[in-house]
């Protein structure tokens, strides 16, 4: 996890497992239990997928205040 701070608040990037992505959302984990929807429209950034085992892993820039609520960080 790799902290980021701009004036509209602060940001959070980290690598996850994509389980799956829909026009709207992402369905990701951190350890590839138990994933979460996170909305697209609240990911600042989400990379391309690397082919990493058996799942993609995938870098996403997201608030922190989500981060937290979603219990990724």
């Amino acid at each position: 996890m790799k902290l980021l701070q701009s004036t509209d608040g602060n940001y959070v990037e980290l690598t996850v497992f994509m389980h799956c992505r829909s026009p709207k959302a992402i369905l990701i984990s951190t350890y590839g239990m138990n994933p979460i929807w996170v909305p697209l429209s609240l990911c600042e950034d989400v990379g391309e997928p690397i082919l990493e085992g058996e799942r993609p892993e995938v870098e996403i820039v997201i608030p922190e205040w989500l981060a937290v609520q979603k219990g990724l960080v």
